[in-house]
């Protein structure tokens, strides 16, 4: 029997509300004023969920244009993913503290070694709030604990870690694509050292 599809929810109002000030109550693609709509970049089909980070606001005619696959030249799932990222970290959506964890852990990335785990002396859950409400981070907050040792009682400092997630991965992975690319085109493609002066030669007279 054909499995039974599941029936689609509304879009909460708040969430709506979230997506169309994000985009500046345009297309995110186009920048079209109307008439837009509220896009799943990974398919609600494949889902089963609204959540802000696989949510884009789009006009009619680039909703239509979007397309399966991955071909660059295409608005697909990938370049969404891309516009997505860049709105989210362009207009505000994190403090600056979240933002230079994210721009530390794509250096991580880009650099080819394990992203670190952070940690934040002090309480930082509201400042990093956002990183665990999308789902990229895991924020963990440890109260200060007074240890007595030889010399006396220490305090031990409160302090806020925060662990890399794999949707968090993708989401920083998105951002480096671009970066990701160049590198990965340079590695495959040694540029030689006749290539490096070829460009040096005078050229052939007419």
């Amino acid at each position: 029997m054909p499995r039974k599809k599941s029936s689609r929810s509304r879009i909460p109002a708040e969430l709506e509300r979230s997506l169309m000030i994000e985009a500046g109550y345009r297309c995110a693609v186009c920048r079209a004023t109307e008439p837009l709509d509220i896009d799943h970049i990974i398919e609600w089909s494949t889902v089963g969920r609204h959540s802000f980070e696989n949510m884009i606001v789009l006009c009619k005619n680039c909703h239509g244009r979007k397309k399966k696959g991955n071909n660059p030249r295409d608005l697909n799932h990938l370049s969404l993913k891309k516009i997505k990222s860049n709105l989210m970290m362009l207009n505000g959506r994190y403090s600056d503290i979240e933002r230079r964890i994210i721009e530390d852990s794509k250096k991580e990335i880009l650099e080819g070694v394990e992203v670190s785990k952070k940690c934040l002396s002090g309480d930082w859950r509201i400042l990093t709030s956002f990183l665990k409400q999308d789902g990229f981070f895991e924020v963990t907050f440890k109260p200060a604990v007074a240890n007595r040792r030889v010399d006396g009682v220490t305090l031990t400092l409160e302090h806020t870690t925060l662990d890399l997630t794999p949707e968090g991965r993708r989401f920083i992975e998105g951002l480096t694509e671009p970066e990701l690319g160049q590198q990965k085109k340079l590695d495959s493609h040694p540029i030689t050292p006749s290539e490096w002066t070829e460009g040096l030669r005078p050229s052939p007279p007419r």
